[in-house]
């Protein structure tokens, strides 16, 4: 019985001759010629609906491309044109590039002028620098001040500066360049420091450390644009937090099986999504220049892929949401980071399952599950460690799941970020990851205690549990390898670990003061808390969240000066934004006893550290603040409550910290169009939450609420941060200090 063939190739049709329907058939295979097929049915599928399915395709596709033609073709907007030439470059096909683009449509705010674009532009890049908070106040304010004689420099200008470690003396020559009439001046030539050499500018298109195909994985951008962002995410990201296992990730990907077992299209959106966050590629903006909205198709793209999966468990699946929730965290959007964090916990159960130990693969799948489950296991603890005020339940995890000595031996590696450290810093991956491990069992027993501090049966087995913790954390930081130790060049990873300890043993003493003197501010030297003198306690636990938090300004300073502040981790994020709120407390509580000399004790452990030093420290966590803030949406709304905090406090912020807030509201933060919707948001702010400052709080305003009102009010910015005048905030200094209250339920302030 002869079997029906349901289509023949362009050649059997030509010479009439029989056509088995494979491909290659016989007859072309026989010949060495290519076989082409008109059509290719689809299963039950008549041939007459074939082809009008092929014709509706044909159709559509001559539609796209005449659409791009249209906009190449069109004069009046030569910037969309390029931006479209530029994404056939990078290998984007039509469809995808008129859909991105009707997205743009979708969210673009109202067009902006070329100066104002360039103020921010500026104003963006003297903030990303090694310069010190004074020297970029300085600046930017002569720069950016009404009467500036500069013409500001273009991107393109400023090209040399992209993806690297920039300093005061590098954006200085790029002035005097486009400036030649204030080659000699003394102002600049004081403030001007070591220079690379700008003359030769670098080529940003340069060869990857790491190359990858972006097929199959991606068709938002091509091979050498994926490979760059990959580069980013494994040097950076992955040195931090061991997201992926790198040499079977890069295996996997080069392989271009989308079957397989360690690399996905959604691990590869996610990865691309977070990386871009830290890169300053033309490809990784979604819109021209606009920093915020890095990444953001490749942010869509892995959560609409997450959705297609419906919850399925394996080991890319469960990377890409750790990679997710960092990545949605740094974009402001908490509830998503939350619920994606949620779906990987959820997951974790199906990685037990058994493996066969004899086989090579087994063994690497073995181990690969085993980091993958430490790691969720240290992000769970770390997020729901910020959320203690906010009643956020989890299941406490096995201390022996955090337990790798055995899978993880000691290597070196050598270390490079690009143009960021092109000298190789010997690297202990491995022993970094378990000793992160280790803390996160100490952060365990701290969430627990800080958790349930209410079911202990007196505040001294509480003083004593949290004086233990305390002690432990401080064990340690002591215990930690020589190759571990803090030093000024060490790695991104390395300062985020060190800036993880920091940050978990500040706030264990912000929140053991919060819990014993709740609602006892009056608290003086004649009480006692247990068996303890309460106005000494109090001191304590404040000069050492003080202590540290000094600590942490120094890293501030450490990491600005090393590398600059275009790259700044999660972590360090968090910890100067906490020290930054602990500086706030501590300089309104010495401002107070200046105003009341009668009530400084001489005896009291805190009135030992002068204020200028405070300014200072305060100065360096602040100005770390406000450069995430340039790029991130997450430290961008925690300066905001920054501001409100202090405000509700009556208090004055240092000088330099309040004109950079000044200026970068007036060129970057502010809407730069005319409308009302601000005043709604600090409504919604008065609205939103309980008083901290005294009052009885009842629904803390949380970050994701602030974000969402501001995207339901059509603020296409997002980044009001600052209302206008210190008078006008002053008179609303009470419905202000909401911003206190939401960074108290963050864990980020007492």
């Amino acid at each position: 019985m002869r079997h029906t063939v349901p289509a023949a190739c362009q050649f059997c049709r030509s010479k009439r001759t029989k056509c088995n329907g494979e491909q290659p058939c016989a007859a072309c295979a026989k010949r060495g010629l290519e076989c082409v097929y008109v059509t290719k049915l689809e299963d039950n599928e008549t041939r007459q609906q074939a082809h009008k399915r092929k014709f509706e395709e044909l159709s559509q596709a001559h539609q796209d491309l005449r659409r791009i033609y249209e906009i190449l073709a069109d004069r009046s907007n030569e910037h969309r044109a390029l931006d479209v030439f530029r994404r056939i470059r990078n290998g984007q096909t039509p469809d995808t590039i008129l859909r991105e683009l009707r997205q743009i449509e979708l969210q673009r705010p109202l067009s902006v002028s070329r100066e104002q674009q360039l103020r921010q532009n500026f104003l963006t890049l003297v903030t990303q620098s090694t310069a010190s908070l004074e020297e970029v106040k300085s600046v930017t304010a002569w720069a950016l001040g009404p009467q500036s004689p500069f013409t500001l420099p273009t991107r393109t200008d400023c090209k040399a500066l992209l993806d690297s470690t920039v300093s005061l003396g590098d954006i200085i020559e790029i002035l005097q360049a486009i400036n030649p009439h204030v080659q000699g001046d003394p102002y600049f030539n004081r403030l001007r420091g070591p220079t690379r050499s700008l003359s030769c500018p670098k080529d940003h298109d340069s060869e990857a450390q790491y190359w990858v195909p972006a097929r199959p994985w991606t068709d938002l951008m091509d091979s050498d644009a994926v490979s760059q962002l990959v580069s980013v995410f494994l040097s950076l990201s992955n040195t931090s937090w061991r997201l992926v296992e790198q040499q079977a990730f890069l295996r996997d990907m080069r392989s271009g099986h989308v079957s397989a077992q360690y690399c996905s299209p959604l691990l590869v959106n996610a990865i691309l999504s977070l990386a871009s966050q830290y890169s300053e590629l033309d490809v990784a903006f979604t819109e021209p220049g606009n920093l915020a909205t890095r990444g953001e198709r490749f942010h869509r793209e892995a959560v609409r892929l997450w959705n297609i999966e419906e919850g399925k468990g394996s080991i890319t699946n469960m990377q890409a949401l750790n990679i997710l929730h960092l990545d949605a965290a740094l974009r402001g959007k908490e509830a998503l980071a939350g619920t994606l964090l949620a779906s990987a916990i959820s997951l974790r159960h199906s990685f037990l399952d058994a493996t066969d130990e004899n086989s090579p693969a087994g063994i690497e799948s073995i181990r690969v599950k085993r980091i993958l489950t430490a790691t969720t296991i240290c992000m769970e603890l770390i997020f729901h460690f910020t959320l203690l005020a906010r009643s956020h339940s989890f299941t406490y995890a096995s201390y022996d799941a955090l337990n790798l000595d055995e899978v993880l031996p000691d290597t070196v590696v050598y270390w490079t970020a690009g143009d960021f450290r092109r000298e190789p810093i010997p690297y202990h991956l491995n022993l970094q990851l378990r000793y992160r491990c280790r803390l996160a069992t100490v952060l365990k027993d701290v969430c627990q205690v800080l958790l349930s501090h209410i079911s202990q049966p007196s505040h001294e087995e509480f003083i004593r549990q949290t004086g233990d913790l305390a002690t432990r954390l401080r064990q340690w930081h002591i215990d930690l390898p020589q190759s571990l130790h803090y030093d000024k060049v060490i790695s991104w990873g390395l300062y985020e670990l060190h800036a993880e300890y920091l940050c978990i043993i500040m706030t264990l003493h912000i929140k053991t003061s919060e819990i014993l003197f709740a609602g006892s501010n009056d608290t003086g030297y004649n009480d006692t808390i247990g068996n303890h003198n309460a106005g000494h306690l109090r001191d304590h636990l404040r000069q050492q969240a003080l202590q540290y938090a000094c600590q942490a300004a120094s890293l501030a300073r450490d990491f600005r000066e090393t590398y600059g502040l275009k790259i700044i981790t999660p972590f360090i994020t968090h910890t100067m934004g906490l020290a930054s709120f602990i500086f706030i407390m501590d300089l309104e509580h010495k401002s107070h006893q200046e105003g009341s000399p009668d009530t400084v004790d001489d005896n009291r452990e805190h009135a030992d550290t002068p204020i200028a030093s405070l300014e200072m420290a305060f100065g360096e966590c602040f100005r770390c603040m406000l450069s995430a803030g340039m790029q991130h949406m997450y430290p961008r709304a925690v300066v905001r409550m920054m501001y409100h905090a202090a405000t509700a406090l009556k208090f004055t912020l240092p000088e330099n910290a309040r004109e950079m807030l000044q200026i970068v509201n007036e060129n970057s933060w502010r809407p730069l169009y005319t409308t009302d919707e601000s005043s709604r948001v600090d409504e919604f702010l008065q609205r939103g939450g309980g008083n901290p400052i005294g009052g009885k709080e009842e629904h803390p305003l949380e970050m994701e609420d602030l974000l969402k009102k501001w995207e339901e009010l059509g603020l296409q910015d997002k980044c009001n941060l600052l209302s206008g005048e210190d008078e006008a905030t002053a008179e609303q200094g009470q419905g202000r200090g909401r911003g206190a209250s939401s960074v108290s339920g963050s864990g980020s302030t007492p």
